[in-house]
């Protein structure tokens, strides 16, 4: 089941992001960003009581940013990855947003694989963008 992301999901989401990233998401940047950050929105795919995978990303006026998205290691290649971003995608216009973008790993084959399939295209690379150096590919749709 998919659902809106509430506050007892933060260290769900949080111990996910740390099984998914090398540079992770602490706790306290999950309780940030959803305490304080107007323009937070985030969801979450739960299988009896379990949080499976979360996306997290921000509204400003007509856009919309992927902040953060993980699949629980075990869960992987089941679909919960599309559905998330779906689901994220459907909130973004139903918030009148216009457009959906992202920064993804250059080196992440399989998360670009899977904005590919769900129609996002690259727009550019920003060179150095992560702190080890790695490019970061600035994907986008229209919404």
């Amino acid at each position: 089941m998919i659902r809106k992301m509430r506050k007892e999901d933060l260290p769900k989401a949080a111990r996910l992001d740390a099984l998914c990233f090398k540079d992770s998401w602490t706790l306290e940047d999950f309780e940030k960003d959803f305490n304080e950050n107007p323009f937070f929105n985030g969801t979450v795919v739960e299988e009896d009581g379990k949080v499976l995978g979360y996306a997290t990303f921000w509204t400003t006026f007509e856009n919309a940013q992927l902040v953060r998205i993980g699949v629980d290691p075990d869960h992987r290649h089941q679909g919960l990855g599309g559905h998330l971003l779906n689901e994220c995608q459907e909130m973004a216009k139903e918030a009148g947003c216009e457009l959906f973008s992202l920064d993804v790993r250059a080196g992440n084959a399989a998360a670009r694989t899977l904005y590919e399939h769900n129609g996002l295209h690259q727009l550019h690379v920003s060179k150095g963008y992560y702190p080890d150096g790695e490019d970061a590919i600035v994907m986008a749709k229209g919404l």
